[in-house]
């Protein structure tokens, strides 16, 4: 493995959820919708490793980095603050479709995207409902894994002509990170006062990381924080929320100013671990102390997985991962309860995952753990230990219940109760209800003589309930809403029939987008999880065509009918009729090498089409759709250093001189061959010296006018994230002038207008109209705003719009910069 990963994963360490052999039909994998692949493409099982290696390595420091005070989520505060005195003011901006002067974005969708389960959004992370001032239960707040928070007044609407509205609450000078973990609702007031903590709780091989805690008072109008820090009782030392996840939030019923805070890591806080534990506020959740946080003998600290209160005995009970379940009052000291698990060690491997919930009925009041260990599986049902635990005495003793057998998965395809799981008693009520893959229910629940049903049974034919469960609120006693990662859906008769809520949020994760060449209202792109799916009249409704993991896309431009999109790994598909049928152009069985997560293919100029596509060195094969893979070789050797996680990362294609053929590598390497269309191509090293090293290099264009001529997009943080080359001989220049410290996804060059350069990155989109110097000044595109979620891919549709994927936001288009080419010479 290359040092530089090696070094970042030995000190994520515990942040990190490592293993192998996670189901493809998995929320972290790939949940399939219909129409079906075709069958040599099911059951390929995910690779958790590589999804982490594709979208981490990116977010990481530099090594000097990865051992100081800060982390990249420190990083990315400071990108946000950076754009507040941005220049904003743009050279003679274009009339366009949203009139004169400055262009505005304008959201695509998918608000909803409609698949085998009916209209689908993305996923969903916690939910929220004001009891208070609307017992209906119809106004909920839904956090998504990186869309931010959104709100309806009329949720459970049934009314077809006022159908479910959701509308986002987000406030971009504060909300530096879009990824929410966990949301709390004081009631006492009116509106309520709202409080979001970030970063996502579940898991999830690409969680993105948080920033602090949030808070509303005037019904999400206007935002204050993020509160990022907090003390101890002494007042002696500091701790960090930044670049963890706050799991839940708790407002104390007696004093809405007493707030309780779970912390735990985000996949993504590289860098430093975060001061996970516990944390307590006393005026409103301005200020915080920590209450809670055991480092073990490894100075390994242990993520409070769930919190909750019991009100009967006003006691708050948590879990904590390693160690167990604790309990608390407020003034006192936390206490450990015994182990729910009798005779079975309690360790951060065994006691990973821990969700909570209790009743008082008949004066007795009950506590239940429901546990997935690092594997995601449950334990081995035994009359001792079976997962799932239920205690009548505050935790002093623990009893055994049987468990759902598929609750998290099962062994073939693999286990998930690290990232899909939740509980919950319903109040006057003798029902138990557990979230897995499915929602589960147990009537009367009784030892090791519990029964289940299967309420959603989500990969039965069917079936309206989207799979991966994470949020559950309970409005009434048949009235529940849950969240999953398809969306949010609602019972008014406790499981036996689900209503879906999906008709306008806008929370899918793109990986990418491709306007149509030849239809200016048709646009597609892959998302993660939710498949690929196309826009077929500009509207916001999209169609899934290609179910799994939906990863990059691409449009023929010498016969538009023709759409390329992929899944995971080596996993490309054909359609010849505008993305409605689908063949396998090349899989796995084929190439299975080390490659990257969504490997990056192109066209090459050229009949008979052929196409280009890297693993760690480049393969060219025939663009026409094969069952076995015929035609595929390598055309080159290992471009990379040859770690476990190097591999080639953006591959680019001159339009202009057919054979140029470009590569960059996630260990900060570049190539050219010039010869690409012939017998033997060769390949040059044009690194140089003046690059960062051992960067994720992740993108690279080719102006249209010089095929010698390429710009160079690179992640991480603190260096310079654009390099252009001027005669492809390894020389460089470092063209970021004013851009943001922030990783940079995706770089589209003007075909018309080659001075003008726009940028993907995380926390936006940026143009220059000078072609690139050292004293760029970098635009922030942004007419009215875009949503700050990472912006993954920006491409440009012959009627000059930009399109842009958002990794949780859906996608967006605007109006390029100029209509005319400029009269200036290209730079």
């Amino acid at each position: 493995m290359h040092r530089y990963f090696m070094v970042a994963l030995l000190l994520l360490g515990s942040l990190l959820f490592l293993r192998h052999g996670v189901s493809a039909r998995a929320g972290a994998g790939a949940d399939p919708s219909l129409p079906r692949v075709p069958a040599a493409r099911e059951g390929v099982r995910d690779d958790p490793n590589g999804r982490i290696a594709w979208f981490l390595r990116g977010r990481l420091l530099s090594l000097v980095g990865l051992a100081g005070a800060e982390s990249p989520a420190d990083r990315l505060i400071s990108s946000f603050q950076q754009l507040k005195g941005h220049k904003l003011s743009l050279p003679a901006p274009r009339v366009g479709l949203a009139g004169a002067g400055f262009p505005n974005w304008a959201p695509l969708g998918p608000s909803p995207q409609l698949s085998s389960w009916g209209p689908v959004s993305g996923r969903i992370t916690s939910l929220a409902t004001d009891l208070v001032h609307d017992p209906t239960g119809n106004t909920v707040y839904v956090g998504s894994a990186f869309g931010g928070l959104w709100r309806s007044t009329n949720a459970q609407s049934t009314d077809s002509a006022n159908p479910p509205h959701f509308e986002p609450l987000v406030d971009i000078d504060h909300w530096y990170s879009l990824s929410v973990g966990s949301i709390a609702l004081d009631t006492s007031a009116n509106p309520p006062t709202i409080y979001v903590g970030t970063g996502e709780a579940n898991n999830a091989l690409d969680s993105y990381y948080g920033v602090g805690i949030l808070k509303s008072s005037d019904g999400g109008a206007t935002w204050t924080g993020p509160v990022t820090t907090a003390s101890d009782a002494q007042h002696s030392r500091t701790f960090s929320f930044v670049g963890g996840s706050i799991s839940k939030m708790l407002i104390d019923p007696h004093d809405p100013k007493v707030l309780l805070a779970a912390v735990g890591s985000a996949s993504q806080a590289a860098g430093r671990q975060p001061d996970v534990g516990i944390y307590e506020s006393h005026d409103g959740g301005s200020s915080w102390i920590q209450t809670l946080n055991l480092v073990d003998a490894q100075q390994v600290a242990h993520d409070c997985t769930d919190l909750i209160y019991e009100p009967t005995q006003g006691t708050y009970y948590a879990a904590l991962r390693g160690l167990g379940v604790y309990r608390y009052q407020l003034g006192q000291a936390w206490v450990a309860t015994s182990s729910p698990f009798p005779g079975v060690p309690l360790s951060w491997e065994s006691f990973y995952r821990t969700s909570l919930t209790t009743r008082t009925r008949g004066g007795v009041t009950t506590l239940w753990a429901l546990n997935a260990n690092r594997t995601g599986s449950p334990w081995p049902s035994t009359p001792s230990a079976t997962g799932l635990a239920e205690s009548v005495d505050g935790g002093t003793s623990w009893h055994a219940l049987a468990m759902p057998a598929a609750a998290f998965g099962d062994s073939q395809n693999g286990w998930q109760g690290w990232y899909d799981q939740y509980l919950s008693a319903i109040s006057d009520d003798d029902n138990l209800v557990l979230g897995g893959i499915d929602v589960w229910i147990s009537h009367l629940p009784n030892g090791m003589q519990t029964s289940w049903s299967n309420l959603t049974n989500s990969y039965s034919a069917g079936s309206v309930v989207h799979p991966d469960q994470h949020a559950l609120i309970v409005v009434g006693k048949q009235n529940w809403i849950i969240g999953n990662d398809g969306g949010i859906w609602s019972t008014g008769n406790a499981g036996a029939n689900w209503k879906n809520l999906n008709t306008d949020l806008n929370t899918i994760q793109f990986m990418s987008v491709s306007p149509d060449l030849s239809n200016n209202l048709r646009v597609f792109g892959g998302s993660q999880d939710n498949g690929t799916a196309i826009n077929g009249d500009g509207g916001l409704t999209w169609k899934l065509v290609l179910d799994g993991d939906g990863g990059y896309s691409l449009i023929d431009p010498q016969n538009p009918s023709h759409y390329f999109a992929e899944q995971y790994h080596v996993s490309l598909y054909r359609s010849d009729n505008s993305g409605n049928n689908w063949i396998p152009v090349v899989e796995e069985s084929k190439i299975k090498e080390r490659e990257a997560f969504y490997i990056p293919y192109q066209l090459l100029p050229g009949n008979p089409r052929k196409l280009v596509l890297g693993t760690f060195r480049v393969w060219r094969g025939p663009a026409s759709p094969t069952f076995s893979g015929q035609g595929w070789a390598p055309i080159s050797g290992d471009l990379t250093a040859g770690g476990d996680y190097d591999y080639v990362q953006s591959l680019a294609v001159s339009s202009r001189t057919a054979g140029v053929v470009y590569a960059s590598t996630s260990d900060g390497k570049v190539w050219v061959s010039r010869n690409a269309n012939g017998v033997s191509p060769s390949w040059q090293d044009i690194t140089g010296s003046e690059l960062p090293k051992a960067r994720p290099f992740s993108a690279v264009a080719v102006s249209p006018t010089n095929s010698q001529q390429i710009y160079l997009g690179v992640q991480g943080f603190d260096t310079g994230h654009i390099f252009k080359c001027c005669d492809a001989t390894g020389k460089w220049a470092n063209v970021n002038g004013n851009l943001p410290n922030t990783p940079v996804n995706d770089i589209l060059i003007d075909p018309k207008i080659p001075n003008d350069v726009y940028v993907a990155t995380d926390i936006g989109v940026f143009v220059t109209s000078d072609g690139g110097t050292e004293h760029s000044e970098w635009t922030l595109y942004d007419g009215t705003h875009l949503p700050k979620s990472a912006v993954l891919q920006i491409r440009m549709s012959p009627n000059r719009q930009i399109f842009a994927a958002t990794h949780g936001r859906g996608a967006w288009h605007i109006d390029a910069l100029h209509d005319q080419p400029s009269t200036h010479p290209v730079r």
